[in-house]
């Protein structure tokens, strides 16, 4: 599975996210977020970030990832929006992809995940749960760095 990072003057992956947006029943939430990073992708030395990636089948959307936040103070906020047929394996994979662009490419510190139940795959991932709040369980993770002989948090 490969990665997109979406390109707002493609055509073909604008229908694409748009298809995708209305299986899922999130028309309001994608649609928007499009429209920022339409905006965002405008405005070159921009302190926000606002981009969206997305792994397909074919034609077809499978994962979608908003991923919104500041490169002042390095935090990024993912909105992760599977198909709900969706397979977890890829799932998991596609969440440690955005991840891992995330830290590498947009130089993020701190990655939070909103989830609105208890989620295994994240927490495999190295995310941290901060809360069982039913309904929005922040999962947070920081950047590791390489120390010595192993990996350390900071």
């Amino acid at each position: 599975m490969n990665l997109i990072i979406v390109n707002p003057d493609s055509k073909q992956h604008i229908m694409s996210i748009r298809d995708f947006s209305n299986e899922v029943g999130k028309e309001l939430e994608i649609i928007s977020a499009l429209k920022r990073v339409e905006k965002e992708s405008e405005s070159i030395n921009s302190n926000t970030i606002c981009e969206m990636a997305m792994s397909m089948m074919g034609q077809k959307v499978q994962n979608l990832a908003i991923i919104q936040g500041t490169r002042d103070n390095r935090l990024i906020e993912l909105t992760i929006i599977n198909q709900k047929d969706g397979d977890n394996e890829k799932n998991r994979d596609f969440i440690k992809k955005t991840t891992d662009y995330s830290f590498n490419q947009l130089n993020a510190e701190t990655i939070v995940i909103f989830s609105n139940h208890q989620d295994k795959a994240l927490e495999a991932l190295g995310y941290e749960s901060l809360g069982n709040d039913p309904g929005m369980i922040p999962y947070i993770k920081d950047r590791e760095k390489t120390v010595g002989i192993g990996m350390k948090r900071v």
